[in-house]
């Protein structure tokens, strides 16, 4: 709800900003909310034309005022008065100006312009050179009598233009001077209305007439051209009536045009525009002239069957008879399809494939397109699909990444536990795939394609045939004069339809995207296809943002806020390498020594900057979110914005949203509690900004002085957390997930700007810190608005898998024997932590890779449309949650943000449940497209990267068996694909350099597990899941699609020889903690005593050594237990204050509580470093701590020779330089054997100093 009006007992009079329906509305329950129908109209005389050169209509207040003035009044400040005053003035001069405006042209369209020429009007350099103005007549008509996707087009078209330069709509149905009543026919007689086609037409020429004649009663708008665009020669003549009887204006009437003469006349240089007019002038007369056939021509020569009647489709629907659902097409192999169906549907109780209906051939897809929603007809069992024979075919289609499929979960993500139910009673029936064909539409999903001229076509008819990009789409007709100009580039093509007797859709050219094998040109063609439109930021939205250089806080923005600095929070952030838009920090405060501590989390304050409703805050909410790619990012702020004002950059005062936890350190079992928390806005001054390589070392006590300058404050690694390890697993125990998943990012090469490596994300111990905080933030912020806003509140729920999709997963698991348990999120967390094949540390990630696959998807959510009990976030185990951390980069978060404000500040809410559910669907959507253009992203890249350099002789697991091939990963370069075993004839391709095989494959025969070889000297071979295989990896020309990375079998590897041929640094991801678990171990292999080394040379004794181990292990200590609140001390241990930004990075000399002199010489950054220095570096720096070391062995070597001369008497003078300089002593099996008993003994006498200081603090507190 918008605007009210007025109210009476029975309804309200809103105005919306399309609709502006001055109507009486009546409320009507319906199952996400209200839903309000208009039942009495009323008419006005103070509608605005809603052109921005009218003086007429700007200079009156709005209508609402008018209303709202008659009945009560408005109190104004003087500021308010004064702009009023301003605008009234200014206006009066340009009233009495001689001068008229040369405007751009104005057109109004009548419906036939609109219905068969949208895609015209929608290019931005249409857009950009006209004023369009949409009637309600024709609104109205678009809107009941056309698909649902085009009138959405329609209202984007208006909505995207809220500043009515290019685009106005305007109610002239409501207008007094405009509405118009239906008459009588005199032809027909007997008091017959007029027909609907020309009460239309007189409508759209009557307020044509008096917006011309409004416009140009102004004598600065007496040249501006108007124009009625229309080819419909009934409603010219009424114009011309019309004319006759109508006022004339002072320079003549509006004109009438052709829409082509209205083209040729503006845009005759415009090839782009004409190009399109004539594609879609070509479809319209195909279209006439099949239709004119079809009436005379027999059913017997059509392709395909004719679709069911809406009303026969509607009752078998709900009889139970057909079945609907979105149809999803194999991308390997067009002629298969599929259809999602709900376990609440008879046809789940028939038996078949878990939740899927199998829909084979051409004949029987019937014309759908990937993504229709269809009403399918299950065939007789008879032509059911066996299903030893069909398992690999299932496997194609649950290979697709389909957003349809995600779509699909949010609406039904129950445990189809019915179907599972069902199997089990229908024995004759569980050997058997169900399959259907397709009877009718119920909606099309057709959408913008990308494509290419198919080779071979005949580029001079007036038809070609597009090959699409999305090989799910078959080939389009398109219709179109210029195809000669189109030939090896990327289009754009819309389907229009798709005859009986056709073999392929037909449709028309809409735009090019430009060369096709060019980069550019190949990541716009991912963005179309994933529709997804990044147009430069208006001018109006630039000019509204502050400028880096002069922006400060305001001083009444201080008072408003909590300074942490006040608080002695220290504020740190720990983003990736060379990110520029830090939206997170964490800071630590100790309040009663380490009894008493608060821990926040400060997160940009975006909503500052973007006020609700403004222009930049409708292009963020349109955007949805920012958009990375391997190269490049798309911010979903402006850059001023996001990389600069409200980036929490170190050393720079900030705006944040801030949540902090006030804890306190429980005597009994040593862990700190929550005991109060605290929401609000702040002022943070970051004095630490990292990145995650530089905190983990830090950590790891592994930064050295000249390297990164924090010697003084790390101190050689002691104040660092080894013994502040992470470990936490609460969220564990309830059911968290832990799943594997694959980050592939690339470094490029400067000249060609192509990837010149492929690197793997590694996982650092630092990488939980600061998801944990984030994690707990959310989960906070979610519980507490939820409290606010019960029934509008945004969360982020993760409905449970259905359970049908483990059946995969089980088949691995039997494999090996574990047991598998899916029942709950904790059940399955521990059965993929146990399940770990001995010798092969890839099984674990490659069984938890598919999982991910399985487990349904987060989705935004309003609360007031589901059950307290859906808010459940399976894969996190937490109750309640949502997304507050990323503000920048996720519209999502900015709605939150205000909802926490409205909930701190006990504002009434201004959202309703309805609104918010629509919000949150357009949020999933922007969401789910933007990490499939990613992913879709890195693997174009991957291709370009293979297609330069590609790979002989790598090292692969199996992880899927298919129809005709097997699907591998390759650990080394984060690649997933397949490997065919069978050409496209269907015979056997035999491995190129495989010594086992000694003679030719004669046949294959692929099951669920594995493939079985029979070779023609009658001996066999098989290949299983998780078996290791060698491929040759490269790229295959292809001209209408992406160039796929492509993968040759070379041989099938011994069990022996597993893992041999990978690089150790990307085979898995190796944490911190299991990389220091072997070190230590093979220092105990050499330590003959019963004493663990850790990295700092210290001793620890056996109990310390048992909790060590079992830290490392990830079991409970049963006294010292560490939480992720601890950790954050090693990094507070910085004692960083006010630092200074040089060049793109922090020196973290600055403000230092200790600063040595810096040495001479460049000194390195870790963030600079490629990885020769890096490596050099880590060894120095390891180096440094054991000379460090030796140094301290030296020294008490020397205090104890001392000491012993003094007992003996000895009076010789011991030189302290006896040893030579450059021996060092570090702690290895030489040395130890000679101080042995020494190190022991002080190592010994220094744990127990420390114990006693701990202990004698905690007594003193």
């Amino acid at each position: 709800m918008q605007t009210i009006e007025r109210e009476s007992c029975r309804g309200i009079i809103e105005t919306e900003s399309i609709d502006q329906c001055y109507s009486l509305l009546f409320a009507k329950k319906q199952d996400r909310g209200l839903s309000w129908i208009s039942k009495e109209q009323y008419i006005r005389n103070d509608i605005k034309c809603h052109y921005d050169q009218c003086i007429i209509c700007n200079n009156n207040n709005s209508s609402n005022s008018n209303n709202s003035s008659s009945s009560s009044t408005t109190t104004m400040s003087n500021k308010q008065k004064k702009e009023e005053q301003k605008k009234k003035e200014l206006l009066q001069q340009q009233k009495q100006q001689k001068t008229t405006i040369n405007a751009k042209p104005i057109i109004i369209a009548d419906i036939k312009v609109i219905s068969e020429y949208l895609d015209i009007l929608e290019l931005e350099s249409v857009k950009n050179n006209q004023t369009l103005v949409v009637l309600e007549t024709v609104f109205r008509y678009i809107q009941y009598n056309s698909g649902p996707k085009f009138f959405d087009r329609l209202k984007k078209l208006i909505t995207s233009n809220p500043n009515g330069d290019k685009v106005i709509y305007f109610t002239n149905d409501l207008n007094k001077q405009t509405q118009l009543d239906r008459e009588q026919d005199k032809d027909k007689g007997n008091n017959q209305s007029e027909s609907i086609d020309t009460y239309e037409s007189r409508r759209i020429v009557n307020a044509a007439r008096w917006f011309g004649q409004h416009l140009h009663d102004q004598k600065h708008l007496v040249k501006v051209p108007i124009y009625l665009i229309t080819n419909n020669d009934q409603m010219i003549d009424i114009a011309k009536k019309t004319k006759q009887l109508g006022k004339e204006t002072q320079d003549g009437d509006i004109k009438i045009l052709g829409l082509k003469e209205y083209l040729y006349q503006y845009y005759s240089g415009n090839t782009s525009v004409l190009d399109v007019y004539e594609s879609l002038t070509l479809m319209i007369k195909e279209k006439q002239l099949e239709e004119q056939n079809n009436t005379s021509s027999s059913s017997s020569s059509s392709l395909y069957e004719r679709y069911w009647d809406d009303d026969i489709k509607a009752v078998e629907l709900k009889s139970g008879n057909i079945v609907s659902g979105k149809i999803h097409i194999n991308q390997f192999n067009r002629e298969e399809a599929f259809v999602k169906i709900q376990s609440s549907t008879i046809a789940s109780t028939r038996g078949g494939h878990g939740d899927k209906i199998m829909i084979i051939g051409k004949k029987n897809i019937n014309r759908a397109i990937h993504g229709d929603k269809v009403g399918i007809f299950v065939l007789p069992e008879s032509e059911w699909m066996d299903q030893s024979t069909s398992a690999s075919v299932l496997g194609d289609l649950d290979d697709q990444k389909d957003d349809m499929i995600a779509e699909e979960n949010k609406e039904e993500d129950q445990v189809l536990s019915s179907i599972q139910t069902t199997k089990a009673n229908n024995k004759k029936n569980e050997k058997k795939i169900m399959t259907a064909k397709v009877v009718g539409i119920f909606q099309r999903n057709w959408r913008d394609y990308v494509g290419t001229i198919e080779s071979g076509s005949t580029v001079y008819s007036n038809f070609v045939n597009v090959v699409p990009l999305d090989s799910r789409i078959p080939i389009i007709r398109v219709a179109t004069k210029s195809a000669e100009a189109f030939v090896n580039k990327r289009i754009i093509v819309r389907i229009d339809r798709w005859d009986l007797s056709s073999s392929y859709p037909a449709g028309h050219y809409v735009s090019s995207v430009g060369e096709r094998g060019s980069l550019e040109t190949e990541l716009g063609c991912l963005m179309v296809e994933h529709d997804i439109s990044l147009r430069p930021w208006s001018k109006q939205i630039l000019d509204s943002l502050p400028t880096s250089d002069t922006w400060s806080i305001p001083k009444d923005e201080r008072k408003k806020r909590r300074i942490m600095a006040d608080s002695g929070h220290r504020v740190m952030s720990i983003d990736p390498l060379g990110s520029k838009d830090i939206d997170d920090t964490i800071s630590l405060a100790r309040l009663d020594g380490d009894r008493v501590i608060e821990i926040g989390v400060h997160i940009a304050d975006v909503t500052h900057f973007v006020a609700k409703g403004s222009p930049l805050d409708i292009e963020a909410q349109r955007r949805g979110t920012t958009i990375y790619l391997p190269d490049r990012r798309f911010d979903m702020l402006p850059a001023v914005l996001s990389e600069d004002l409200c980036s929490l950059w170190g050393g720079k005062e900030r705006c944040a949203m801030s949540v902090v936890w006030r804890m306190e350190l429980d005597a009994t079992t040593q862990e700190y509690k929550i005991v109060d928390s605290w929401f609000g806005k702040t002022i943070i001054n970051s004095c630490g900004e990292f990145h995650y390589q530089l905190a983990q070392d830090i950590i790891d006590g592994k930064v050295v002085d000249g390297k990164d300058r924090d010697e003084d404050v790390t101190n050689g690694g002691k104040n660092a957390g080894y013994r502040n390890r992470l470990h936490n697993n609460r969220r564990e125990l309830a059911g968290a997930l832990d799943l594997e998943s694959i980050e592939v990012r690339f470094t490029f090469n400067e000249s060609t700007k192509t990837p010149d490596r492929i690197v793997l994300k590694s996982d650092l111990e630092v990488h939980s810190l600061v998801a944990e905080y984030m994690i707990l933030a959310n989960a906070a912020v979610g519980t507490r608005i939820h409290q606010y806003h019960p029934g509008a509140a945004l969360l982020r729920r993760h409905p449970p898998p259905n359970q049908l999709g483990f059946s995969n997963i089980q088949q691995l698991f039997d494999m090996f024997g574990f047991p598998f348990d899916s029942s709950s999120n904790s059940r399955l967390a521990e059965s993929l932590k146990n399940a770990v094949v001995p010798g092969d540390p890839l099984a674990n990630q490659i069984i938890k890779l598919k999982t991910v696959n399985v487990v349904s998807e987060a989705v935004y959510f309003s609360t007031g449309g589901f059950n307290v009990d859906d808010f459940y976030h399976y894969g996190l185990a937490l109750n309640k949650y949502t997304h507050f951390t990323s503000p920048i980069r996720r519209y999502a978060d900015i709605i939150v943000h205000r909802q926490l404000m409205d909930a701190v500040l006990t504002k009434p809410a201004d959202q309703d449940d309805h609104s918010m559910a629509i919000l949150a669907d357009h949020l999933n959507l922007r969401h789910r497209a933007s990490k499939t253009l990613q992913r879709e992203a890195t693997q174009m890249f991957q291709s370009l990267y293979f297609q330069h350099h590609p790979k002989p002789n790598v090292e692969a697991i199996i992880t899927d068996i298919r129809s005709n091939s097997v699907i591998v990963l390759v650990p080394e370069y984060g690649l997933r694909d397949r490997v065919y075993l069978l050409d496209k004839d269907g015979k056997p391709i035999m491995p190129s350099d495989d010594n086992s095989f000694k003679s030719k494959i004669q046949s294959m025969v692929f099951n669920e597990t594995n493939v079985e070889f029979k070779l023609e000297d009658g001996t066999k071979k098989q290949l299983s899941i998780f078996d290791h295989i060698v491929v040759n990896i490269h790229t295959q020309e292809n001209d209408y699609h992406l160039p796929p990375v492509k993968m040759d079998f070379v041989q099938i590897l011994k069990s022996q020889n597993k893992n041999t041929l990978f690089n150790k640094e990307q085979v898995s991801k190796k944490s911190i903690v299991d990389q220091i678990k072997k070190d230590e171990k093979s220092k105990d292999q050499m330590d003959h005593r019963d004493t663990t080394s850790n990295p700092y040379g210290f001793n620890l004794n056996q109990q310390e050594k048992e909790e060590e181990q079992e830290k490392l292990q990830g079991g409970k200590s049963s006294k010292h237990q560490q939480s992720i609140y601890e950790l954050i001390k090693d990094l507070d241990d910085l004692k960083l204050e006010k630092i200074e930004q040089v060049g793109s990075r922090i020196d973290y000399s600055k403000g230092k509580t200790i600063v040595k002199k810096e040495k001479e010489g460049k000194v390195l950054k870790l963030w600079s470093m490629n990885d020769k220095q890096s490596k050099e570096y880590r060894t120095k720096a390891d180096q440094y701590l054991r000379d460090a070391i030796s140094k301290q062995y030296k020294q008490q070597r020397l205090l104890y020779l001392k000491q012993q001369q003094q007992e003996d008497g000895d009076d010789e003078y011991y030189d302290e330089e006896y040893e030579d300089d450059n021996e060092k002593i570090a702690p290895t099996i030489s040395v130890k054997d000679k101080y042995g008993d020494l190190i022991s003994k002080t190592e010994q006498g220094h744990l127990k100093a420390l114990r006693d200081l701990s202990l004698s603090k905690r007594k003193f507190n």
